[in-house]
């Protein structure tokens, strides 16, 4: 039997710090959670346990506190948007039926230990996930730890037994609580001996297997005398050390290993909880849905509109002069169809039915709509009165997903069909089943979002800024995109000629200043020249060597001369790749370059311009402004 039991606090920190922030509609911030679930369900595939359990840290002083009042005093504080996501966890975890250990006095690591411990007196094996490498010292035959890392994005997990610590460290996994005893733990405030690292502490137990043995002899063991004097005047600390870095493995909690035996999730429970917390990807992926014991409709409960087809010219003619109401309205990009609902009735428009737009176009009815600015650019749509994209992000400028799939689930509690249109999400249809029927759908919770959002942007007091600014804003930028931005070809061209000779003469000047040629664009290669081969002060290191960002070389100025011609290189090929020459394959059979304008893409309501973006030029150096 095989028990994968999960450092909850160190998941979830690593979670928090390397999912990018995600939040539900009403601020909650939900991206620790998601990010654990992942890990979660990767090494449950990955190794296939029989059973899991977390155990968490409680905020409560634990017997290391009383040892040493120092203990963890230098760490912060957790992040309010990480501590609200801990009994979010906590409750997923009770839905999935994975139990959860904590016990005051006591550190997960101290669960995690005495669960190791029953686990191997069972003959049965432990796989402890955490990122903290304090868990190596519970390492033996039956345990193993799953160390999880992060770095550029990427998490991995690296499986350790008692071979790869012998490796690495040249210790047996117990002896690695008397190297921190040793050393210290500036991350927990454990003393260790001041003025001892791990350069000095390894080979010394390397040595001696153990601090008892260390100190037992440490004439023989240490030969120069102010380290011998320094180990001895500070055994004390050393001792401490070791009792506040040692995990305990006999907390007292009640565990067998076939506690955490796998059964099967509370559906309907987690299903609730995935849709209070907006992971639609998750209850698709896990086939999730709410039964109808678990949740009764009741009477205000979402009902989408009835569905009337109009086919004929005459009946769409009929249509559009009785529209009075705020009407909601979908124009697929790549359909011959069209979506209008009133509140009481979805009306679905065939081509047949419709000769051309305009008519639809110069009616006078309200229109509610997902995205005016993407329809104000391809159709001159009159009367658009309501924007539920704009009113989204007004109501919620931290979100980022505001699809109108998503707003459905979190509002309407109703699943939405999948879109056929990648380029259009806000207007798709069903990739199954008739396209009426989808459209249908989403024009029906188009309207009833209407109503949700019309009264929450009262209620913050913004629907003048939606009204007056955003809505009448949105079709001048749509103006803007359609009209686009004349370009001078012949100019940029030359100027791009003119980027290219500058290149090439900066690059010969560049290798003479070191006498040979230079592959400036290879940053391990320009580390190895300017901090080895010419002896420059170096900086921050990474993965593949020295780092030469741009922050480096400003710190390298005046040093040399080869680094004014680098940041000159720098930022003669930004310009010429990104502008110069970038700018020339995006010009439009129009000659004119066509950018979007997002309205919706930063909290502060400033504009974002993309494909391409025009935001970037840097008119502030000599070159870019020209």
């Amino acid at each position: 039997m095989t028990i994968l039991a999960i450092d909850g606090n160190s998941i979830l920190n690593r979670a928090y710090y390397g999912v990018k922030p995600l939040s539900t509609m009403d601020g909650t911030p939900t991206h620790a959670v998601y990010g654990f679930l992942t890990i979660l369900n990767r090494l449950q595939n990955e190794y296939t346990p029989d059973g899991v359990c977390v155990c968490f840290d409680l905020k409560a002083p634990t017997f290391r506190h009383q040892l040493y009042d120092g203990y963890k005093a230098t760490r912060k504080p957790m992040d309010n948007d990480l501590a609200v996501q801990l009994p979010l966890i906590k409750q997923v975890l009770a839905a999935m039926h994975i139990p959860c250990y904590e016990l005051a006095g006591y550190e997960a690591d101290d669960l995690l230990g005495t669960i190791s411990r029953h686990c191997a007196e069972q003959n049965a094996t432990c796989l402890i996930a955490t990122g903290d490498r304090d868990a190596y010292q519970l390492v033996n035959d039956s345990v193993n730890v799953l160390h999880i890392s992060s770095r550029m994005g990427q998490t991995t997990t690296t499986r350790i037994g008692t071979a790869a610590i012998e490796q690495q460290y040249g210790l047996s996994p117990l002896a690695l609580i008397d190297l921190k005893a040793l050393m210290g733990d500036s991350s927990d405030n454990i003393p260790g001996v001041p003025g001892v690292g791990e350069k000095t502490a390894l080979p010394l137990l390397q040595a001696a297997q153990s601090l008892d043995a260390l100190y037992a002899d440490l004439d023989n063991y240490v030969q120069r005398a102010t380290l011998r004097d320094k180990l001895q005047a500070n055994k004390d600390l050393a001792l401490l050390s070791r009792q506040l870095g040692t995990i305990d493995t006999h907390a007292p909690i009640d565990f067998q290993p076939s506690d955490a035996a796998n059964t099967a999730p509370d559906k309907a429970a987690l299903y609730a909880l995935c849709k209070k917390l907006e992971f639609t990807n998750l209850i698709k992926k896990w086939g999730l849905s709410e039964s109808a014991e678990a949740t009764p409709p009741t009477a205000t409960a979402y009902i989408p509109c009835p569905v009337k087809l109009i086919d004929t010219p005459d009946a769409y003619a009929a249509l559009l002069s009785t529209l009075t109401a705020p009407t909601a309205l979908l124009l697929p990009p790549h359909e011959q169809l069209m979506a209008l609902c009133d509140g009481d009735t979805t009306y679905i428009v065939t081509a047949d039915a419709q000769p051309d737009g305009a008519a639809l176009c110069a009616a006078d009815f309200a229109k509610i709509v997902y995205d005016a600015k993407a329809l104000y650019r391809r159709h001159p749509i009159a009367n658009i009165s309501f924007d539920l994209l704009l009113a989204a992000h007004l109501c919620n400028p931290d979100e980022k997903k505001l699809d109108l799939p998503r707003l459905a689930l979190a509002q309407l509690d109703t699943t939405l069909p999948d879109p056929l249109f990648e380029d259009d999400t806000a207007c798709g249809v069903l990739s199954g089943g008739t396209a009426e029927s989808a459209l249908a759908q989403w024009v029906s919770a188009l309207h009833a979002l209407h109503g949700i959002y019309a009264e929450k942007l009262s209620t913050l007091g913004l629907t003048s800024l939606h009204n007056d600014l955003e809505l009448p804003l949105s079709a001048v930028l749509a103006d803007l995109e359609r009209t686009g931005i004349a370009v001078d070809r012949a100019a940029l061209s030359a100027f791009a000629a003119m980027l290219k000779q500058r290149i090439a003469d900066t690059e010969l000047a560049a290798a003479q200043t070191v006498d040979e040629p230079i592959n400036w664009q290879s940053p391990k290669q320009l580390g190895e020249l300017l901090f080895v081969k010419l002896g420059l002060p170096a900086g921050k290191k990474t993965k593949s060597g020295f780092s030469t960002d741009i922050e480096v070389l400003e710190g390298l100025r005046g040093q040399h001369p080869l680094i004014e011609h680098i940041i000159e290189l720098r930022h003669l090929t930004k310009l010429s790749a990104t502008y110069a020459e970038g700018l020339q394959k995006v010009i439009a059979a129009d000659g004119r370059i066509h950018t979007t304008f997002q309205m919706t893409a930063t909290v502060t309501g400033r504009l974002s311009s993309v494909e391409p973006n025009l935001q970037n030029i840097p008119i502030r150096t000599e070159m870019g402004s020209e």
